[in-house]
């Protein structure tokens, strides 16, 4: 028989359980319900490829000249700018 700490006339009905054995098992079902859906999220996703495509040299070498030569005519115009 378990009592009511509050009032010990009264008997507590059903099933009694501590709190932390409850959050025990809710611990354990939660971790096993986590592994389960992972396991078949993982299962049912196709490979994942990814292809790399290399655009061209001549493309990048005239985007690196293009940058440069701006960069360097910000440089020799701040002198004027800053005057």
């Amino acid at each position: 028989m378990i009592v009511d700490a509050d009032d010990p006339l009264t008997e507590i009905q059903g099933e009694f359980v501590w709190l932390e054995e409850h959050q025990r098992a809710i611990s354990a079902a939660r971790e096993s319900a986590y592994a389960e859906g992972y396991a078949a999220g993982r299962a049912t996703i196709d490979d994942v490829r990814m292809y790399v495509v290399h655009r061209g040299r001549r493309r990048s070498l005239l985007t690196i000249a293009m940058v440069s030569a701006l960069a360097l005519i910000v440089l020799l115009m701040l002198p004027v700018v800053l005057r």
